[in-house]
């Protein structure tokens, strides 16, 4: 089965590990260990998300954030919701886990079911992560999985681009982190 610790240390370099950042073309807002404010905001989880008690979730908190709680957060809102653990492929785990971290739940299940539908799984076209989705996850030819998502990704990236030019400034660094799964997959 998929280890989490595997994945995490992997995905957590192109992140950034603790360093801030507040760069306000970033449609995350500040971020810290990867975790942006928007997302957190968009949890409403004043339990994991609220490190200063004031009962809201603002870029104090995320300033405030360690490597404990930004695992917790990992391990929560982006690992176990795609049930990564029993996953029997630790290369798979980490390529989809990345695309969670780095597009969200829906647009990487969104890329998933195109990659799966074009290997040729029967399955629906809906982006949620569901049971079938998992089960052609698990089933599919792990090299060619990973070639196939990693080009979903890259032309994820340019259509996002070509979408909105303001977002160039980020293009390298998305297809560097391309290239750094392609690498580092390797690894596992």
């Amino acid at each position: 089965m998929a280890e989490f610790k595997k994945s995490i240390v992997l995905t957590l370099k192109y992140e950034g590990f603790d360093v801030y950042t507040d760069i306000s073309s970033d449609r995350g807002g500040a971020t810290k260990w990867g975790i942006s404010l928007n997302f957190a905001k968009g949890t409403n989880d004043l339990d994991i998300f609220d490190l200063d008690n004031d009962g809201q979730i603002t870029k104090k908190d995320i300033s405030l954030l360690d490597s404990e709680k930004a695992l917790e957060i990992y391990k929560e809102y982006f690992w176990d919701i795609a049930w990564l653990d029993r996953l029997e492929s630790d290369k798979k785990a980490f390529i989809f886990f990345d695309a969670i971290v780095n597009h969200g739940l829906r647009n990487a299940t969104g890329l998933l079911q195109k990659t799966l539908i074009q290997m040729g799984h029967k399955i629906k076209f809906d982006r949620d992560f569901g049971k079938n989705t998992f089960g052609a996850l698990q089933e599919a030819d792990e090299a060619q999985f990973i070639d196939v998502f990693l080009e979903k990704r890259k032309n994820f990236f340019l259509k996002i681009v070509e979408n909105n030019p303001s977002q160039n400034k980020f293009i390298k660094g998305w297809l560097n982190r391309i290239q750094w799964c392609k690498r580092d997959v390797e690894k596992l």
